[in-house]
């Protein structure tokens, strides 16, 4: 025990240690905060009215609620047509009653019920209760989904079984379907209740941004207590003892394992307990199959059950990760062959479950390499069994199997590694300190001296994990027959719009207008026997199918008129795709979400360039060479202004990345007057030329941001208050604009957003 508490105490003593664990920590919550918990002035009260409609509904039975807030939903669409016409209306009461009286002849006891409540004049508090009953109903609904989801598992095996393989007895289909239904087969009559939105379970459920910083911090432990040895040349020494030094690897075993489990345990249960304030879990007693998000989980868990295995899941394959990094160093012996192997295995780790299809036969590899274990929803809560041998296989258990062996196995590796020694098939290239004429560069000493001296690499690598796990490589899919409609009717008319397109349209525009009468003409040839019956029903079904086009073709047209318009003032403009127009020119939070984590890794970065210098006491010392402090500041302006766009440009590139996979092409070589919003834009450029100018702007602004932040260090020559202040300066103004968008939609003009 002396030993365990000698070599926690090591490691814990080193100030480098807390510092990263707090820069990580503090990191880790500041953007869970920003792209998972919603920021909106108006959140606290839909919850509060979705916990009223929620306690109303439970006094009912299940089948009953459900009904009656179906009901309510529709007659909610009604009272929000006529809050809205109200408030068009100037707020007369002649156009109240009015439609007040029309609602009471489509829905009898409307104005009975409605006729004296507030739903009715109050836009948004019309809006709010529509969208709370709207939650309360998914959440029902999610019930009769998870109760039929169950039936079709038993009816789904039965018609497998008797088709083609599935039906082969000693086939991995056969056993796999087979095995799916024995394994749902204990859930069916699990009492399933509505409780909660699954908002706050899914926040930090799927957030693996924490994953890469936990990983860090493993790789960061094991350096600071198992290279002491290496560098001091003690391993060896320890290695000639009588016990080949077992009892010194068991303890720092121990101490890391604490280490990690403990910072783990503030990481995850950081994420926990914010997704709680801010979203809830609502009732903690009832299944988490009582939510979509959960209803593939073969084990019934409720809430508070389900919140402890998710924590343990994690700090198992913390462990698992942890044993597997000490391996690596006292398999080597060697820090920097250790450190290279771990992150190559991380590394490939992350592209296998990142890129791997998840019905690959590669699949093992995408969920039990030691970045697979960190995910712990999709190894327990996506129902999958893995070929093992043509038997199929939990992912849950192999999961915990692989985890327990990699702890085990890595563990054991570490404790029999005091009586060999492996090396590297390849030498590790070493940095040259000096050039052969003795000169050294000002801005490589400089360079180094801030990413590894300061750790500004810390900075880089965060900014390289945010770039890589904000990306959404996900194509873009027209979900609704709506945008199915207006997808089909776009790539008719995109591009340069000419006198054919617009006769196109006239004409779509002209056969919707008559379908209305083309229906009374119909019913009444039928009436007359000018046609049968199958022929009315063809005819009828084809119209139908006709009109439902409409509401798609319908926005193509409001397009169309701004066209016209543009076309008044000599402008050609071009009909774009409302998505890629919404994604371009809406992403005012995103962007804001941007410039917070941007500017403060420049900050951190930045601070590092000067602030040794005064408190080392150098100084002085530069300013009575020859040529003063002058080129070195130069030198240190330039890195800080390369800081701010490299930060930029990493911060800001799944934003693009995204943008180009996920929206349809967008046509670049429109008049950037197309774009709604900016009709009234002075200047003759396109939507290219302008996204280029304002991208070679921001680079401009991140660029000058770098040196600011490098004057305002120069002035207060110290780390710690200069990072205080960048944080006022810079930060702070981004926060309360970012703020102002959420509630005002008004926003302080900052050059990074916008």
């Amino acid at each position: 025990m002396n030993l365990l508490r000698f070599e926690l105490q090591k490691l814990c003593s080193k100030k480098i240690f807390w510092g990263a664990f707090a820069l990580v920590f503090c990191g880790n919550l500041l953007l869970f905060f920003l792209l998972r918990c919603p920021v909106d002035s108006h959140q606290n009260a839909l919850h509060h009215k979705e916990t009223e409609i929620l306690s109303q509904m439970q006094e009912y039975p299940q089948e009953e609620a459900l009904e009656i807030l179906t009901r309510k939903y529709g007659e909610m669409d009604l009272v929000l047509q006529i809050a809205q016409n109200y408030q068009d209306s100037g707020q007369q009461e002649e156009v109240f009653s009015s439609l007040l009286a029309d609602a009471e002849s489509k829905f009898p006891g409307f104005a009975e019920q409605y006729g004296d409540s507030p739903l009715l004049t109050d836009l948004e508090e019309a809006n709010r209760y529509w969208v709370a009953i709207s939650h309360v109903l998914d959440q029902y609904q999610a019930l009769e989904n998870y109760r039929s989801f169950l039936s079709s598992i038993s009816q789904r095996a039965e018609e497998l079984s008797g088709i083609g393989v599935f039906s082969e007895e000693n086939s991995f289909a056969y056993r796999n379907i087979r095995k799916t239904e024995q394994d749902f087969a204990h859930l069916q009559g699990l009492p399933v209740t509505a409780g909660g939105s699954p908002d706050g379970l899914e926040a930090f459920s799927r957030y693996y941004l924490t994953d890469f910083l936990a990983l860090f911090l493993i790789l960061f432990d094991c350096t600071l207590l198992l290279s002491s040895e290496e560098k001091r040349g003690m391993r060896r020494l320890i290695r000639s003892t009588r016990r080949g030094g077992v009892a010194l690897t068991a303890n720092q075993l121990g101490a890391l394992f604490l280490a990690g489990l403990g910072s783990a345990a503030l990481l995850y249960g950081s994420n926990i307990l914010c997704s709680a304030a801010v979203m809830g879990f609502g009732d903690l007693g009832r299944f988490v199959q009582s939510m979509d998000p959960f209803r593939n989980l073969p084990f019934a868990l409720t809430v508070w059950q389900y919140l402890l295995v998710f924590l343990g899941g994690k700090l198992l394959a913390v462990c698992a990760a942890m044993a597997v990094c000490a391996a690596f160093f006292h398999l080597f012996g060697n820090g920097k062959a250790a450190i290279l192997l771990f992150s190559v295995v991380c590394a490939l780790s992350f592209l296998a479950w990142r890129f791997f299809p998840s019905q690959s036969v590669w699949a093992g590899f995408k969920y039990l390499s030691p970045f697979g274990l960190f995910d712990v929803y999709q190894n327990l809560c996506v129902y999958r069994n893995l070929n093992f041998f043509g038997y199929p296989v939990s992912l849950s258990a192999l999961w915990l199997i692989v985890s327990v062996l990699l702890f085990l196995a890595g563990s054991l590796v570490s404790l029999l590694s005091q009586k060999w020694e492996l090396e590297l098939p390849f030498a590790i290239p070493q940095r040259k300190r000096k050039s052969k004429t003795g000169a050294v560069s000002l801005l490589r000493h400089e360079l180094y001296k801030s990413m590894i001296g300061r750790k500004g690499w810390v900075c880089l690598a965060l900014a390289v994990v945010w770039c890589v796990s904000t990306t959404s490589t996900t194509p873009y899919n027209a979900g609704t027959w709506e945008d199915q409609c207006y997808t089909s009717y776009y790539y008719q008319v995109s591009g340069p719009f000419t006198p054919e397109k617009e006769a196109f349209l006239l004409a779509e525009q002209k056969k919707f207008e008559e379908i209305p009468g083309r229906f009374d003409q119909l019913a009444e040839e039928y009436q007359q026997g000018l046609m049968s019956q199958e022929e009315y029903l063809d005819e009828t079904q084809r119209l139908t199918y006709d009109a439902t086009f409409q509401s798609g073709f319908d926005q193509i047209m409001k397009q169309y008129d701004s066209l016209k318009e543009l076309e008044s003032r000599g402008i050609s403009g071009r009909i774009l795709h409302k998505t890629s127009v919404e994604n371009l020119l809406s992403m005012l939070t995103e962007d804001h979400k941007r410039a917070v984590v941007f500017l403060l890794l420049l900050i951190l970065a930045v601070t590092g360039l000067t602030a040794y210098d005064y408190e080392s006491g150098l100084r002085p010392l530069i300013q009575s060479t020859e040529k003063g402090y002058r080129r070195l500041y130069w030198t240190k302006a330039g890195l800080a202004a390369g800081y701010g766009v490299g930060f930029f440009m990493l911060v800001w590139l799944p934003r693009w990345l995204t943008y180009f996979f996920y929206n349809p092409p967008m046509d670049w070589q429109a008049p950037v007057q197309s774009l709604k919003g900016l009709e009234n834009f002075s200047a003759s450029l396109t939507i290219g030329q302008t996204v280029l100018l304002t991208m070679g702007y921001q680079i401009v602004c991140a660029a000058l941001l770098g040196t600011a932040v490098l004057f305002l260090t120069q002035l207060l020559k110290k780390a710690i208050p200069s990072i205080a202040a960048g944080a006022l300066v810079f930060i702070a103004p981004v926060l309360l604009s970012w703020l102002t968008v959420l509630e005002e939609n008004g926003w302080f003009a900052v050059p990074l957003t916008g």
